[in-house]
């Protein structure tokens, strides 16, 4: 579970987490053929960091974030 009072930096840690992960067997990411950011591999011409760092632009918060496991 994440949590944050920071918007911006709860979505970029959850992207960072799913992008951490090994890709399911078989999946859609595994046969494009593509690594890195699974978001991107999927849907090319979209790029979710847009949405961040217009965030945080207009000072809706940062991606920056510290990760703390408790």
């Amino acid at each position: 579970m994440y949590a944050s009072s920071d918007p911006v930096a709860l979505d970029v840690a959850c992207a960072d987490a799913v992008n951490a992960q090994s890709p399911i067997e078989d999946s859609l990411l595994v046969k494009s053929g593509r690594s890195g950011d699974y978001f991107k591999a999927i849907f090319p011409h979209t790029n979710w960091r847009w949405t961040t760092r217009h965030a945080a632009e207009l000072v809706i918060g940062s991606e920056e974030y510290e990760l703390i496991e408790i």
